[in-house]
């Protein structure tokens, strides 16, 4: 039997500099962020995250990442802009 989870998307431009992604929100079981673009980003917990320090988006159309969280998710580029699509269930 399947499970009904209740979705939502949007799209985000992420930057050179720390942009948040996702608040924090406790009744969120998952999220899958997806790269519009030909632009890396790099993700992490918060607005910390750097190039050095982030979980790699690969800059290709299409390339996605999946994971279970309730907190703020940030993202940032090497420099220039890129969209990323989000897909949050609850």
């Amino acid at each position: 039997m399947y499970q009904f989870y209740p979705w939502a998307t949007s799209q985000v431009t992420v930057t050179g500099t720390a942009t948040q992604i996702l608040a924090l929100n406790n009744s969120r079981s998952g999220v899958s962020i997806e790269n519009l673009g030909s632009t890396d980003v790099y993700l992490g917990e918060n607005a910390n995250v750097t190039t050095s320090t982030g979980y790699l988006l690969n800059g290709s159309k299409g390339a996605s990442v999946s994971f279970s969280t309730t907190g703020a998710i940030y993202g940032i580029t090497g420099g220039g802009s890129a969209t990323v699509c989000v897909l949050v269930t609850q």
